[in-house]
């Protein structure tokens, strides 16, 4: 029989009941979404055989790839968490989600821009990458961390990475990106590499706006960096009709199906743009796709309330 006092205080974490009462929404929440990621696993491969194979374009698909698989990568993850009734530590994520396919969708929005964005793209997440080898051995690290990195760490690992990275902003097709990259530097330190191609997009929001997402921005990711910052105060907790202040428990589950939506569509949208970028052929089958499986399937979440029974707000 286990401790009690190795236990978790029910009240606010009862993590048994939370899985069994969630586990009612699989048909409508778990299992749509789980669908749309094992979808969106065989896009990539085929989406991967249509890609840019000449040895000038090499670096050319990364950036979208990388885009899409972390997109996948993030869906997944909410859907876990969701399943587990983990549902406000699913936030992050899901504006992870969001953030993501904007730039995806920006790399992919014309055939004309299409190499300027990727490399853009790959320039930022480079320039990104050597900043954090080269912060290691740097006096902006505190001299009790700069002695316990040993030189072998140093030799081995530090250096290769920072001398690989070096190379690859030196390859001759990064070097209009590059200089784009410094000469924002000198504005700000870490420039949006969106901004690499168009100096208007100097912050997300404005990305946001100008692939038409200007609502979702505002109401959706605003809101959710209350939560990624830790900024987010008041939320859990509500006033009673006698002055008590309740308090909501961990694993509140009133946002599933809301969450499960807004990760399936952002998923499903990042599929069509990848589809439609390298797969043209498949126009059709994406379009049947979408009718038949992923607007149902929003639809049934948005119909779906998740209630939440007053005896789960509590007040000690």
């Amino acid at each position: 029989m286990p401790d009690s006092a190795s236990q978790s205080f029910k009240p606010l974490l009862d993590r048994e009941l939370n899985v069994r009462t969630v586990s009612q929404l699989d048909d409508v929440a778990f299992r749509p979404l789980r669908e749309v990621v094992n979808h969106a696993t065989r896009a990539f491969t085929r989406c991967w055989h249509n890609a840019p194979s000449s040895k000038e374009d090499t670096d050319v698909p990364l950036a979208p790839f990388a885009l899409y698989r972390q997109s996948i990568q993030l869906a997944d993850g909410i859907e876990v968490a969701l399943s587990h009734s983990c549902v406000e530590a699913a936030i992050p994520m899901l504006r992870s989600l969001f953030e993501t396919g904007l730039g995806l969708a920006y790399i992919l929005e014309q055939k004309s821009t299409f190499r300027a964005r990727a490399l853009a793209c790959l320039c930022g997440d480079t320039f990104r990458r050597l900043d954090y080898w080269e912060t290691v051995r740097s006096d902006e690290v505190t001299p009790d961390f700069a002695a316990q990195v040993e030189q072998e760490f140093i030799d081995e690992q530090l250096v290769p990475q920072i001398e690989t990275l070096r190379a690859a902003l030196g390859k001759p097709h990064m070097k209009e990106v590059v200089e784009a990259y410094e000469e924002r530097q000198k504005r700000r330190q870490y420039p949006p590499w969106y901004s690499l191609v168009d100096e208007d997009l100097t912050s997300l929001r404005k990305l946001a706006e100008r692939l038409g997402s200007t609502d979702m921005y505002l109401l959706g990711y605003s809101r959710w960096s209350g939560v990624v910052h830790g900024t987010t105060v008041a939320e859990p907790f509500s006033l009673l009709d006698d002055g008590r202040v309740s308090v909501s428990p961990l694993r509140h589950a009133e946002q599933l199906c809301s969450i499960a939506a807004r990760a399936l569509d952002f998923l499903a949208s990042a599929t069509v743009d990848m589809l439609g970028w390298f797969r043209p052929a498949e126009e059709l089958q994406t379009a049947a796709w979408l009718e038949s499986e992923v607007v149902p399937a929003l639809d049934r979440l948005q119909e779906t309330r998740v209630k939440i029974n007053p005896t789960m707000k509590h007040d000690w």
